[in-house]
């Protein structure tokens, strides 16, 4: 049987190895999957919810555990990780007491009597899930699936199984019967056989665009319902009138937030011309600010990238933004020391036009251009393949909501800070950034059956 390794980022050791399932393990999951979802979604609802409380109460329990776990596989700081299992554990408990509200029926009359519509789970679920939030997207995405009585099967990236795994033993430890919640230790190569198998009803990917296609055509010739969260390059416009000293406190506390590898993490940085020069001086001090080191330290103000290659990837970006124009003011060197780190990097100019511009960058770099009217900063804004996110820094509020609403073209975006995940509020994107929603009374129902009953 095959094995594969995660490996600190920090220290560049192995921690964990994990054996890998066979496509024909895979599919003993999935009958599992598939022969305990009725019973599953048979109990009543407040009894699937006293489940999804409970393992909120117990990832608060275990959060220095589990966000220990994270930091050794993916490198992020043990604040950040603390963070990640606490916003977790609240999500459950929030959506534990408010799913009842968000999953209640609705009546509507008509001439010809009442109809109802009613919400019904599709089955069974698969999520496929990234390395850079491995708890928070799991839960994201499980949660809502479990309340409405789906089973779901959890694959994970493969540096984060260890992660996921743990996930799996509390699910298990908080009264989630066996097989309805299910880590899949499974090579990415395989997932084809799993997702074609005619027992699975859903899917939901948070990956790239290139693996969205992938995944949306196999899913797509089965007639299986998706969820797609493919990254994004966030814009973030500072007009004229900004405040500069919190925009670009923000915008470089947004840029390395998770060392710069969050999708929704401000990417490009669109700037008034009249006041880029004073812009830049600011940002590049916020973003040099910024110290690397040791993860566990408490003093860390951001951790490695998650793997070697990552980071190799990063840096091969950065030489091509230079080649189409770049000029670097900070960073842009990987440092002679132990562990997989990039520093926080400030490229100005890169040729919009070019590919490089394109595309996403998954690490502390940021780019910055300048523009001369609004016309000019909503074309760049909007000129890449992406529309997962996006800002506006501006004194007046009000007239910076309705261009953001108007102008951009992106699933969500924000006045005067950056944008953070929310269970309350939906979460997704559009164009290459994917389609559907998660959280919120928008995202719970993508897994589930809408049924009008006259």
């Amino acid at each position: 049987m095959r094995e594969i390794q995660s490996i600190n980022p920090f220290t560049e050791d192995v921690v964990w190895s994990h054996e890998l399932l066979s496509p024909e393990d895979a599919d003993q999951k999935v009958d599992l999957s598939f022969e305990v979802q009725k019973p599953w979604a048979r109990l009543e609802e407040s009894d699937r919810l006293g489940c999804i409380q409970n393992l909120g109460n117990l990832l608060l329990e275990k959060k220095s555990e589990f966000a220990r776990v994270i930091t050794f596989e993916m490198g992020k700081t043990f604040a950040s990780a603390l963070a990640e299992v606490e916003k977790s554990a609240n999500m459950f408990l929030y959506l534990s007491e408010h799913f009842p509200k968000w999953n209640s029926y609705n009546e509507i009359e008509m001439p010809s009597g009442k109809h109802r519509v009613t919400f019904q789970p599709l089955g069974v679920t698969l999520g496929i899930m990234p390395w850079n939030f491995p708890l928070w997207q799991a839960a994201r995405f499980a949660a809502p699936s479990l309340a409405l009585g789906n089973s779901v099967l959890l694959k994970p990236a493969s540096n984060v199984f260890q992660s996921s795994k743990l996930f799996e033993e509390l699910a298990l430890e908080a009264g989630i019967p066996e097989g309805v919640y299910q880590h899949l230790s499974l090579d990415s190569r395989h997932m084809d056989h799993v997702i074609q198998n005619q027992k699975l009803a859903g899917v939901s990917l948070t990956g790239s665009a290139s693996a969205g296609k992938k995944v949306g055509e196999i899913a797509g010739a089965q007639m299986k319902k998706m969820v797609f969260e493919l990254g994004g390059s966030d814009p973030y416009i500072i007009m004229e009138d900004a405040d500069l000293d919190l925009a670009a406190s923000k915008c470089a506390e947004s840029r390395l937030l998770n060392s710069g590898q969050s999708c929704i993490c401000a990417k490009r940085f669109i700037v008034h011309e009249k006041v880029k020069e004073e812009f830049l001086e600011l940002f590049v001090k916020e973003m040099k600010h910024k110290t690397f080191g040791d993860p566990m330290e408490e003093s860390t103000g951001m951790g490695p990238m998650a793997r070697k290659d990552l980071r190799l990837d990063l840096h091969d970006q950065v030489k091509r933004a230079v080649k189409a124009g770049g000029e670097i003011l900070t960073g842009g060197s990987i440092p002679d020391r132990h562990g997989y780190f990039y520093p926080p990097t400030v490229l100005v100019d890169v040729d919009p036009q070019s590919s490089i511009y394109q595309q996403e960058f998954f690490g502390p770099v940021a780019l910055v251009n300048s523009y001369s009217n609004e016309d000019e900063a909503f074309e760049l804004a909007n000129s890449t393949p992406f529309g997962l996110g996006s800002g506006i820094f501006s004194h007046d509020r009000e007239r910076a909501g309705h261009l953001a609403e108007t102008r951009i073209h992106s699933g969500m975006s924000v006045i005067n800070d950056y944008l953070r995940s929310d269970v309350r509020l939906p979460f997704g994107g559009v164009k290459d950034s994917g389609f559907g929603r998660e959280l919120s009374p928008f995202g719970i129902h993508e897994f589930a059956n809408v049924k009008t009953v006259s």
